[in-house]
């Protein structure tokens, strides 16, 4: 806990309360600050912190590497759907490209066909 308090540079001031009210009173800490709004950004440390208390730590360190491997998966199709909206956006594209300039080849071609025909030998 001091450990994380130390390092931490933008959560410093509420990691401290929190350490303060649970040298005080662990529970009622844990209660506390789980549940306070104004303090949601520490919510995920201090969740953690009693998993890592309440349970055996191997079992918590477990729950925290498949919590990040997840995150990472998440990321991970994230950034594929994302790719496949750009690849379907592209193809889009392509398409409406590939007409108008077929458009343009065949309006090009009609209208010299058009001025042979009018043209006199």
């Amino acid at each position: 806990m001091t450990i994380l308090t130390n390092n931490a540079k933008y959560l410093k001031p509420l990691l401290e309360k929190f350490q303060m009210a649970y040298y005080m009173n662990r529970d009622e800490a844990y209660n506390l600050f789980m549940l306070d709004k104004d303090k949601q950004a520490i919510n995920k440390i201090i969740t953690l912190l009693r998993q890592i208390e309440d349970s055996n730590k191997e079992l918590a360190l477990n729950n925290i590497k498949k919590y990040n491997e997840n995150i990472d998966k998440i990321r991970k199709l994230e950034y594929q759907n994302k790719i496949e909206n750009k690849e379907g956006l592209i193809l889009l594209l392509f398409t409406i490209g590939t007409v108008l300039l077929m458009m343009l080849i065949v309006n090009f071609a009609v209208s010299s066909v058009n001025q042979v025909q009018n043209m006199k030998f």
